[in-house]
């Protein structure tokens, strides 16, 4: 049986091992494969069945051999990847995905999907989307750019993504987030101007505070603003610096060379006032939630928070109604009651 356990390295392996015969001659064919833990012993046998046929196949010339999702993606490594913004993290994501998709043909793009969600329940759905949309990129940058390699139709077409719940509603007064820097300011006041400058500017603060020097603060009259980074056009994206936070600005720049060292004093912070699951992230929800509660709109939401496209801020949207309500609530309130009744009432 070509499936075994491998001892060394505790996992089940493939090997295809065989003496075949191909225009009058005789060779040895090889293949071998470590298969990704958690297979089922059904699982196993299916693959071993379904890739000894293929191998056979395709070494006795009974049929090409098929391009495979592997090749796909060293592709769009070696082609496209190393040019995104995101890069790191889409190989990072795609490393995930490597003993899945070794050895499979490209028209198993849909099976590969469908069997990667199957067998790894314990992922959220935002990480099992994003690796598998990474996936389908890959398989279909590969088509586009090697269409006699990859064949006339797209491979990735039947592949089902699941889609993330991305709602996002963090039912935090923004009062308890001023209580938190309140206590970190008394624990470590540079990592309170940290903290404080990315809540009031809604910037990121690892990215977008952190790096800050004291020449991106610019004074335009009695206005502060703060250059958090550069625009698509290579213009400076500016921030407007609340009087009530500028003391802030006075750390800049931050002396501490690791970020880990801010992340822990929040921490510290967060557990000292019973915020122990809030995150530095979290600000910016608490942000964008308070902007509706206060009247905003999803386009102030975006444009506070630098949303790229309307769907991020889209994330906000189901708060929208609840605000409606509250603002409907007060509509009318100091006019004569109307009575559905059709009569008067009698006075008392």
């Amino acid at each position: 049986m070509p499936v075994y356990f491998d001892r060394d390295k505790k996992r089940w392996r493939f090997e295809f091992n065989r003496v075949v015969r191909r225009d009058g001659r005789r060779y040895r064919a090889r293949s071998t494969k470590l298969l990704p833990k958690g297979w089922s012993a059904d699982r196993r046998e299916r693959y071993d069945r379904d890739e000894t046929a293929r191998l056979y196949a395709a070494a006795t010339g009974v049929e090409r051999a098929e391009p495979t999702i592997g090749q796909a993606v060293a592709l769009y490594l070696d082609e496209r990847v190393k040019k995104l913004r995101n890069g790191k993290k889409v190989a990072q994501d795609l490393a995930h995905l490597i003993d899945d998709i070794e050895g499979r043909p490209i028209s198993q793009f849909a099976d590969l999907a469908a069997e990667y969600v199957r067998d790894h329940p314990e992922l959220a759905e935002g990480t099992l989307h994003n690796r598998l949309a990474y996936l389908k990129s890959a398989g279909r940058y590969a088509w586009r750019r090697r269409r006699a390699i990859f064949g006339p139709t797209d491979p990735t077409a039947g592949m089902v993504i699941p889609r993330p719940n991305n709602a996002r509603d963090v039912q935090l007064p923004i009062e308890r987030i001023w209580a938190l820097l309140a206590k970190l300011r008394a624990i470590d006041v540079e990592a309170c101007a940290l903290y404080t400058l990315a809540l009031r500017t809604g910037v990121r603060w690892a990215k977008g505070i952190y790096p800050r020097q004291p020449e991106d603060v610019a004074r335009a009259g009695r206005d502060v603003w703060l250059r958090v980074g550069i625009t698509k056009n290579g213009t400076p994206r500016m921030k407007w610096v609340h009087p009530d936070v500028r003391w802030a600005l006075a750390y800049l720049p931050f002396t501490r060379h690791a970020q880990n060292y801010y992340y822990r004093r929040f921490c510290k912070a967060r557990e000292a006032v019973g915020l122990e699951a809030t995150t530095p992230h979290d600000m910016r929800h608490v942000v964008a939630t308070d902007i509706i509660w206060r009247g905003g709109s999803l386009q102030d939401v975006g444009a506070a928070l630098d949303h790229l496209s309307a769907q991020s801020s889209q994330r906000y949207s189901h708060i929208m109604p609840r605000h409606v309500k509250r603002v409907l609530s007060g509509v009318g309130g100091r006019g004569r009651k109307i009575h559905t009744s059709g009569r008067k009432k009698k006075a008392a």
